[in-house]
């Protein structure tokens, strides 16, 4: 189809200084059934073949989907198949040992399979690697194994195909975040990035939506087909599998911050400068915690960011000691007065030194927060949490003023208050923690 030559055109243009790949990582969104196995196995058989002995090197190719088992019923059911109907079936064997599947070619190349733990991708050096349906994976292990395992081969290229996720799919959606930011900034080397998706205001049931966003209609999909399909699924479901709109919990009343003053802000290559400042959260049922970072940049507007954001609390405290040792904070905010306060203790014991704002505090934080967004003196670089929260938030009274309600909304919004509460570090305690230490006391 028009759309995965496309893609294969581009993944594979040449560097002309360096004849190299001009692209070592390549993020596809499409919607479900578009062709993206196929075009994913495609390129595997073309770097075995094409890159391979005579050509080069033996290729190494490691394969993974949602699940170590998703991935070998993609292989059994699709892969294989496929490949045993080709004029490739003379040119490779098959190793089905479980945790062991494998196409081994001719020429030396390998396939294999791996799972999604964190061991996943070490070992030997990799020359092809596929984190296919991405949208499953809450964290960047798989890409942090796969990377090193790259580091030499000169040719190497990471795969990362996927439909759009769910509410906790954070790392597709920092992936998707950080490719449309690239492309609006003209990036032309490093990273291709492919989207095909409706906007969240278009009408899910006219079929010009359809056509708009789905590559395979008119080839493998028909009107009909998608028509039927939108009448019976539940809408948040079809969005994100026939239009490829993320499923999130996002409210759309925006009560606070508008949705416009917020997409205004977004910088998907925004960095803080040094000194940083971090801030933690967690919700008041304990079932979510956020770490979210606040620097200056060299324009003068605040960073803040998403950091870390998971399930439970038993990890904030080993993960700030990670943050102190590595960024040499000025602060790290905790609010007394809410429900993280439980961990000051603990991350004294550990060694991490935290500054608690009064209540007045909180309350200057969140306002400062609301007007550095609504004048554009913040940036943002995305992420489904911090959007969730943000289009969720509400005020409760604090006094004579406002904090983030923590009670009422029913999205988490720790992404948002520890951001705001890392935003109020950064401008009172930007400078090297003893002088901050030496200011509180």
């Amino acid at each position: 189809m028009p759309w995965q030559q496309y893609v294969v055109d581009v993944a594979f243009e040449i560097d002309t200084f360096t004849g190299l790949p001009a692209y070592r990582e390549i993020i596809i969104a499409v919607p479900r059934q578009s062709g993206k196995t196929l075009l994913c196995l495609a390129v595997m058989v073309h770097r075995s073949i094409g890159f391979g002995p005579p050509n080069g090197p033996a290729q190494n190719t490691l394969y993974t989907a949602q699940t170590g088992a998703a991935a070998r019923t993609k292989f059994e059911k699709d892969h294989l198949p496929t490949l045993y109907a080709s004029a490739f079936n003379k040119r490779f064997r098959t190793r089905m040992a479980n945790g062991h599947e494998a196409i081994i070619w001719n020429n030396g190349s390998w396939i294999s399979l791996t799972s999604t733990t964190t061991s996943s991708g070490h070992g030997e050096s990799l020359d092809l690697g596929f984190i296919d349906e991405a949208w499953a994976h809450q964290d960047e292990r798989l890409e942090q194994a796969f990377k090193p395992a790259m580091m030499t081969r000169a040719n190497a290229q990471l795969w990362i195909p996927s439909t759009a996720g769910k509410s906790d799919s954070h790392y597709l959606m920092g992936k998707m975040d950080n490719g449309r930011a690239m492309v609006n900034a003209g990036v032309r080397a490093g990273v291709a990035y492919f989207e095909w998706s409706a906007l969240s205001t278009q009408d899910p049931a006219d079929p010009a939506t359809w056509w708009g966003c789905m590559p395979a209609m008119g080839f493998t999909v028909t009107e009909n087909t998608v028509a039927a399909d939108q009448k019976s699924m539940k809408p948040a479901e079809f969005r994100r599998a026939y239009l490829n709109i993320p499923e999130t919990d996002v409210p759309e009343d925006w009560a606070v911050i508008s949705e416009r003053d917020w997409t205004a802000i977004l910088d998907g290559l925004s960095k803080p400068q040094d000194p940083v400042v971090f801030a933690l959260e967690v919700t008041q049922e304990r079932t979510f915690g956020t770490v979210a970072i606040a620097g200056a940049r060299s324009d003068g507007a605040t960073h803040v960011e998403v950091v870390d954001h998971r399930t439970g609390t038993g990890w904030i405290v080993e993960r700030l000691v990670e943050l102190q040792r590595k960024w040499n904070p000025a602060a790290i905010i905790v609010d007394p007065s809410g429900p993280a306060n439980s961990l000051i203790e603990p991350l004294t014991a550990a060694g991490v030194t935290t500054i608690q704002p009064s209540m007045r505090d909180v309350s200057v934080a969140t306002g400062q927060f609301i007007d550095g967004v609504r004048q554009a003196k913040v940036r943002q670089v995305g992420g489904v949490p911090l959007i969730a929260a943000v289009a969720g938030a509400q005020l409760q009274p604090l006094g004579d003023a406002w904090r983030w309600a923590r009670k009422g909304p029913s999205v988490d919004i720790s992404p948002l208050v520890a951001c705001t509460l890392a935003a109020w570090g950064q401008a009172n305690f930007g400078r090297n923690v003893y002088d901050v230490l030496q200011s509180v006391w």
